[in-house]
């Protein structure tokens, strides 16, 4: 017997609709490979110092051990990638991938305390004074490559960790 399991399933998420098959197939299975056989993974080249992406990655660290009036004020920077981090003039420019931490950060940033401390560390591994301003990463169209939105889907993403492809993807 080749195919222990096959499912498939229906997800909707808001306007759009996936069907998603899988099959879980244990005859082809391979040993894992002994550790002393597998390759070591490359490193991942450290930023520039002095670099945007240096001096973020600094800002989280140090704001991870700060707490704001409600969350861990590093935590919710985490949010923000250091590619889509840009200075315009006096204003940095904090482009978070999700909308729920971008209002948790101007949350705090509303309250005193949470407001000095960022910008505390902000101008301290930055080297100035600066204006933050919260954006979102821009939203991906229907042309784009990248995943559609029924990989929004909670069902959707356990079935496509299970091994799943996306067969069709129907926008209504």
């Amino acid at each position: 017997m080749k195919s222990i399991a096959s499912t498939f399933a229906t997800a909707t998420h808001s306007s759009t609709q996936a069907v998603v098959g899988f099959s879980l197939d244990r005859s082809n299975t391979e040993t894992p490979m002994p550790a002393a056989n597998r390759p070591e993974p490359s490193p991942v080249p450290a930023p520039e110092p002095g670099s945007i992406a240096a001096n973020w990655a600094a800002t989280v660290k140090t704001l991870g051990r700060h707490k704001g009036k409600k969350f861990n004020l590093g935590a919710l920077m985490r949010d923000c990638r250091s590619d889509a981090i840009t200075v315009e003039g006096d204003t940095l420019v904090l482009a978070f991938a999700h909308r729920a931490n971008m209002e948790r950060m101007q949350e705090e940033l509303s309250d005193p305390v949470g407001k000095q401390q960022v910008d505390a560390v902000v101008s301290e591994n930055f080297g100035g004074a600066y204006t933050l301003r919260l954006t979102l990463l821009e939203d991906r169209g229907e042309n784009s490559s990248g995943p559609g939105n029924s990989q929004n889907s909670p069902l959707v993403r356990v079935a496509l960790g299970m091994g799943a492809r996306i067969i069709e993807e129907v926008v209504e």
